[in-house]
């Protein structure tokens, strides 16, 4: 794990401890890179070669309350496909293969892999891709609402993460947060109405920030805005 300063946060993991079983070669080849944003200043942050079988890296990035875009290169197979899971948002290139393998190997996918799966592409899905293990590519991932896009290209699916990182990072840190944080503990609590009621919440304490005021000044004065998170 390195530290080089705030904008961003990357991590990144390789190898073949990427797989439950290494004598499966596919998973030597996976490339994952998570980024994350430290939205409070402008520098980068780079967090590498991060262990996946810990699962304190699942539930360190549960509760990152910064967004997590993981950009996807190769096959996530397996744990890969699960630390996919734990972000927000997933960009494929157009060598990317997502599978979970576990039942046929005897064991299940863990550490609620298919129900964050089937937050993202509904139970049934979920259950046809963690039961068969079948491989979902980069265009089914699309389809099914696995991956928001599809890029041609290992560096183009970089630029395309720096381009999303560039963007989240400059919007007001503490509504992307709250924005975040509606989304998670909503899907969490599973209730519409507990939701409506802590937006409501979240809202009005937004509106009272310095932050809410600096954006629409800045959107009237036709500027870049100065946000300092109060």
């Amino acid at each position: 794990m390195r530290r080089t300063g705030g904008a961003m946060t990357y991590v990144r993991a390789t190898g073949r401890d990427f797989s439950p079983r290494r004598s499966i070669p596919s998973f030597g080849t996976i490339r994952l890179v998570l980024a994350a944003f430290a939205l409070a200043s402008g520098a980068a942050v780079w967090l590498v070669d991060l262990d996946p079988h810990r699962h304190a890296v699942f539930s360190a990035l549960l509760e990152f309350r910064k967004p997590l875009i993981c950009a996807v290169a190769g096959p996530a197979i397996g744990l890969g496909f699960v630390l996919a899971l734990h972000c927000d948002v997933i960009l494929a290139s157009d060598s990317a293969r997502f599978a979970l393998p576990n039942t046929k190997l005897g064991i299940l996918p863990s550490s609620g892999a298919l129900v964050r799966l089937a937050q993202w592409v509904g139970r049934g899905r979920a259950f046809d891709i963690g039961l068969t293990g079948r491989m979902v590519g980069a265009e089914e991932a699309v389809a099914i609402g696995l991956a928001v896009s599809r890029l041609p290209g290992d560096d183009t699916l970089r630029a395309a993460a720096m381009e999303y990182a560039n963007m989240l990072a400059s919007y007001p840190p503490l509504a992307v947060w709250a924005t975040k944080e509606s989304l998670d503990t909503g899907l969490e609590a599973g209730s519409p109405r507990l939701a409506r009621l802590m937006d409501g919440y979240r809202l009005g304490m937004l509106q009272m920030t310095e932050d809410s005021a600096e954006a629409h000044t800045a959107w009237r004065e036709k500027r870049e805005p100065r946000y300092r998170m109060e």
